[in-house]
């Protein structure tokens, strides 16, 4: 589950808020008590301790990351701050209209942005491409809706929540 953190006391970074009920949860389910089992600090991505929640009703623990990072994440997936600001490119990047453009190539998908700028090299370059592993290229794929042993059902929610035109199986 994702939350914004914010700074709590000190310097540390905390849940801006507790969800209302754990991830295991099922409508018709009793309510959750949830408390806060306690913090670890990441192995990976952004190094900020992440609340572990425990929900007594469920007997389950679940961990609450920051908005725009997943488990094992060594990058974003949105280009996002801790506390779900957008982050802007830098003023040498590109922009839409009159607006900075949202920092995609900070993320997991900045390699498909980073293929933009020079894609005859991008594409011949077998060391580029090295850093491109399937599953990163897969896990990519899947985040847009667009893999393609996504059920239809879930690939079609996933491009309800990114506000993204899904054409019919087959069409152009």
């Amino acid at each position: 589950m994702t939350v914004a953190y914010v700074p709590g006391g000190g310097a540390r970074l905390v849940p801006a808020v507790l969800p209302p009920s754990c991830v295991h949860a099922s409508p018709g389910d009793p309510a959750c008590v949830l408390v806060v089992h306690h913090q670890r600090e990441r192995k990976a991505g952004p190094q900020v301790p992440v609340t572990v929640l425990q929900c007594r009703t469920h007997r389950r623990a679940f961990t609450l990351y920051p908005l725009g990072h997943v488990p094992y994440g060594r990058l974003a997936v949105a280009p996002v701050t801790l506390d779900g600001q957008v982050l802007f490119a830098t003023e040498g990047a590109a922009t839409v209209g009159e607006r900075r453009a949202p920092a995609w190539r900070t993320t997991q998908l900045g390699a498909a942005f980073a293929a933009l700028d020079a894609p005859p090299v991008k594409l011949t370059d077998r060391r580029w491409w090295a850093t491109q592993t399937p599953e990163r290229l897969a896990h990519s794929a899947t985040l847009l809706g667009i893999h393609p042993e996504l059920p239809v059902r879930d690939a079609d929610a996933i491009a309800f929540r990114l506000e993204l035109p899904r054409g019919a199986p087959g069409s152009d």
